[in-house]
């Protein structure tokens, strides 16, 4: 796993400051479960199917100590340490590149329980915000590809629907 400063991936991702900007400027779509069932595993796989060498912002290396073991909270023994250790290791870091799937898996189960937010890039093409009530905001750029995510999301039982094109 390598950590990243926002300089060095800004330029590479479709990087939206707040929610209203990315609606305006970039195609976007809902991505949520076919069920109510909450699964990490299926939006982990649609991720890394996406492209394993995803970005991730990960905001808990920057919440103070009270509201870290406050968010981990909710999590299982082995995966709170393994979040300290990330926490030591990288301090004060946003941005990983090339992460483990237990960090990803981890960053996921927070997000769809609405504890912390992250945001996931595909290099040049994609960013997907969530998690708001169990549904992401799925923005790419290329119109051409939406049968090719919407396939992928299908394979791992999920939707997306609601497409906007801009």
């Amino acid at each position: 796993m390598k950590n990243l400063r926002l300089e060095d991936v800004k330029e590479n991702i479709l990087y939206i400051e707040d929610i209203n900007e990315g609606l305006k400027s970039f195609n976007n779509g809902i991505l949520t479960l076919k069920s109510d069932e909450t699964s990490v595993v299926n939006f982990k796989n649609f991720l890394l199917e996406l492209d394993n060498e995803l970005i991730v912002d990960y905001y808990g290396n920057k919440i103070n100590d009270i509201a870290f073991e406050r968010m981990i909270n909710v999590l299982e023994y082995e995966e709170k340490l393994y979040l300290k250790e990330i926490k030591e290791k990288y301090s004060e870091e946003l941005f990983f590149y090339n992460i483990e799937e237990k960090f990803l898996e981890i960053i996921l189960k927070l997000s769809l329980e609405e504890i912390l937010f992250s945001s996931f890039y595909i290099k040049n093409e994609v960013t997907i915000w969530g998690n708001y009530n169990k549904k992401f905001i799925l923005f790419f750029k290329d119109k051409n590809k939406e049968k090719i995510y919407k396939d992928i999301a299908e394979k791992n039982n999920l939707i997306l629907e609601d497409i906007r094109y801009i």
